[in-house]
């Protein structure tokens, strides 16, 4: 006979909430009242221990907002941002050429994100990449970014639904090719910066522009990771 595991969930003053069929979930109160601690159909306990919910959904909140150490030491300096940014020419395809990776970067090659605007003013940011091999197939993450700084549109908030969990990164456009053709974005901080550009590649001495640009700004570029496009990206 198939056996049907109920879990609850629920507070000392809350009704319990049910979850049927997940394994190692248990109460979050541990209350051992038989009706609402987790017991099997038959009455016998559950081939794994009861675990609180909160110790499988905290931590897995509290992973998708930490930085890296080395990033988090980088500055705490408030970098400022371009003078202005023109959404409508900033708007399409940006390849990522560079990154200092954060957690949820790990494994992605042929990133890119692509921006178009939606009728509401906010802007759709999609962010596409293959998982370590850059023939391997396109996935996708669609997200949504508002422009916390109107006075300068180089100030964004971006939110996205990774797989199932929301998350939001805030990132202040630093350098601006005039002509739109590369850009490096950064967190507050600096701790976490990228370097964005129209194609899969960019050339040697625009890429040690950037470099010596970043220094300026006292953020290192070696800390930068080049991230595999399907064309070669820049040589030193």
């Amino acid at each position: 006979m198939m056996r049907r595991r109920v879990f609850m969930v629920g507070t000392d003053s809350t009704p319990p909430i049910a979850f049927a069929g997940i394994p190692g979930f248990g109460t979050m109160n541990r209350r051992t009242d038989p009706a609402t601690s987790g017991l099997c159909g038959n009455g016998a306990h559950p081939a794994h221990p009861p675990m609180p919910l909160l110790r499988w959904f905290l931590p897995l909140g509290a992973l998708l907002f930490v930085v890296p150490p080395q990033a988090a030491a980088q500055t705490d300096a408030d970098l400022g941002t371009v003078r202005h940014v023109d959404l409508n020419r900033y708007l399409g395809r940006w390849y990522v050429i560079a990154r200092v990776p954060g957690l949820l970067d790990r494994g992605k090659v042929a990133a890119a994100e692509t921006y178009s605007l939606r009728p509401d003013g906010t802007l759709r940011d999609v962010l596409s990449f293959r998982k370590r091999l850059v023939v391997g197939p396109e996935q996708e993450w669609d997200g949504t970014a508002v422009v916390t700084d109107p006075g300068t549109n180089a100030a964004w908030k971006t939110r996205f639904f990774w797989p199932f969990w929301p998350f939001a990164s805030t990132y202040r456009v630093l350098e601006l090719d005039p002509n739109y053709g590369w850009a490096v974005v950064a967190t507050v901080s600096g701790g976490l910066f990228r370097v964005l550009a129209r194609g899969p590649e960019l050339d040697r001495d625009t890429y040690h522009e950037i470099e010596e640009r970043l220094r300026r700004r006292r953020l290192d570029p070696a800390r930068l990771e080049r991230v595999p496009q399907p064309a070669a990206g820049p040589r030193d």
